[in-house]
């Protein structure tokens, strides 16, 4: 259940640590159930479950970036050229998000991003979930890179602009 619902947990860095710190808490938390109806109450296994889901919560929250200072020379020169952007899209998306997709009946989602305007009423959702969670390409099926990724970052951080 975990991996569907919470892609930040199977998305993490050290997701296979994530998975075992959650499956302990829950080890210890039904350990507590479990003395809990013998008539033995101990709140000491209850509490060391949730200490490991705040490790969990620490270790999956998104790491902040440092604030840069922005000039109009700095903003033009860092800009990404929608066509860069349309490139990675056609190459990684839209095998699942396009109005007749290779991978699958039909667009998953009902998102289709085989046009300039199904990218620019996505984009948000496009920033989301390929950079911020990094959970599309689902399983990175596609093998999207962290390069690309930062592209599609700086993209929507400059405005998600559809023209250069």
């Amino acid at each position: 259940m975990l991996s569907n619902h919470y892609s930040m947990t199977y998305a993490a860095k050290n997701n296979w640590l994530v998975l075992i710190m959650v499956m302990l808490a829950g080890v210890l938390i039904r350990q507590f159930f479990i003395l809990k109806h013998k008539g033995k109450i101990n709140f000491a296994w209850p509490t060391a479950g949730v200490a490991c889901l705040g490790v969990v919560a620490f270790m999956i929250a998104p790491q902040p970036r440092p604030q840069v200072a922005s000039n109009a020379a700095g903003d033009a020169a860092n800009a990404v050229s929608f066509v860069k952007v349309q490139e990675i899209i056609n190459t990684r998306c839209v095998q699942c998000h396009a109005e007749q997709p290779k991978m699958m009946p039909t667009a998953a989602k009902g998102i289709k991003l085989d046009s300039v305007d199904g990218i620019k009423a996505h984009a948000q959702l496009i920033y989301q979930q390929a950079v911020q969670q990094k959970a599309m390409p689902l399983g990175n099926v596609t093998q999207i890179t962290d390069d690309e990724r930062a592209l599609l970052g700086q993209w929507f951080e400059g405005g998600a602009k559809t023209t250069n």
